[in-house]
């Protein structure tokens, strides 16, 4: 699912792939000049949680499948993320 991911996405900040502790795909997004910080982990029941932290702004997460409405919104708003 992970790699699916990344393959649609046309529009983002740097980028790594990685494995959480429990072997969960994780993306993780980063802007150093602007200590910008987000990941995106991928769970075993097709859901993804998604979380953002940025100097100045409360951090937030979010959870749900990666193609709903809610979550591509999200994505491109708090991740600076864009999807084909």
């Amino acid at each position: 699912m992970a790699i699916a991911f990344i393959d649609r996405m046309y529009l983002h900040p740097e980028f790594f792939a990685t494995l959480d502790d429990d072997g969960h795909a994780v993306i993780e997004f980063r802007n150093r000049e602007i200590g910008f910080f987000a990941d995106l982990t991928f769970h075993r029941d097709g859901t993804v949680t998604a979380y953002r932290r940025e100097p100045g702004k409360v951090s937030v997460e979010s959870s749900g499948f990666a193609a709903s409405e809610e979550m591509i919104s999200f994505l491109k708003k708090e991740l600076r993320v864009e999807m084909v």
